[in-house]
């Protein structure tokens, strides 16, 4: 089985770095790529020379100023490579020790088109707590939603409650080559994505045309939230509303639409 891990990465060389000695550290072997998408011209040539100094490919994307666009690059770079699986990392986040023989084992026992995850810390300062008490916390929503407009939180959290009244996860971390033909983000969305293309997944998965799979593991993925970036600007600054109804929009393409059914969830603790 060949396995490609890409970091999608566009600021924090030092984040970046630390992100490739996690995967690097890992005893699966896995393909690597740095995946750059940025607007930001002077962050290429640092980007490129952290690749290079720990030997993983380097690829540029013509950036639109979106994580959307990495994502898709990363896909195009899968379809390409000639591997099986990918998972995709934030170039600012990095991996638990053995954090891919949770992924790993899921992928020998149960051969899936993808895994959601779940159960996962987050690093604030110097301080890991579990992600979903960082989401929770005083920081985390004077960070966030005390800067937005007071629309925008309202908006949000009618959205985040309609979302996991049918199913949520935090983010992606397996793709299978058999996969692909479903896999594309929406470029026009600047944020929520990742909610509609597992909205999406879970439709395939209840109509019997994929398996996929949600790992509840706090020993895979770290998020870094002391930068939130593109997030908190989606947040802060876009039409919340425009983009709500985008997604129910996409969602609503799909013919007979079905989000009753259940999507698995292995325990790993």
């Amino acid at each position: 089985m060949r396995w490609l891990v890409c970091a999608l990465a566009d600021r924090f060389p030092e984040k970046l770095e630390r992100c490739i000695q996690s995967v690097d550290s890992q005893e699966i072997p896995v393909e690597k790529v740095v995946i750059c998408n940025t607007m930001n011209a002077d962050f290429i040539p640092l980007a490129r020379a952290v690749a290079e100094k720990y030997n993983w490919n380097f690829v540029v994307t013509e950036s639109n100023g979106t994580p959307v666009k990495g994502k898709n690059s990363a896909l195009d770079y899968f379809a390409q490579s000639g591997c099986d699986y990918m998972s995709c990392l934030d170039g600012d986040d990095f991996l638990e020790p053995d954090g891919l023989r949770p992924l790993y084992n899921i992928i020998q026992e149960h051969s899936p088109e993808g895994v959601g995850l779940v159960g996962s810390y987050a690093i604030y300062g110097d301080t890991k707590v579990p992600l979903v008490q960082w989401e929770r916390s005083r920081d985390n929503h004077r960070k966030t939603f005390g800067v937005m407009k007071p629309e925008n939180v309202r908006r949000f959290h009618i959205f985040a409650n309609q979302i996991r009244e049918k199913f949520f996860h935090n983010r992606f971390l397996v793709y299978s080559r058999t996969a692909l033909k479903y896999l594309r983000f929406t470029e026009d969305m600047l944020g929520l994505e990742d909610m509609l293309l597992a909205m999406q997944l879970k439709h395939y998965h209840v109509a019997g045309e994929i398996n996929y799979i949600v790992l509840n593991s706090p020993n895979v993925y770290v998020y870094d939230v002391n930068q939130l970036g593109t997030f908190k600007n989606f947040l802060v600054y876009e039409d919340m509303q425009w983009h709500i109804e985008y997604f129910w929009n996409e969602l609503n393409k799909i013919e007979n639409l079905n989000l009753d059914g259940t999507v698995p969830v292995i325990e790993d603790d």
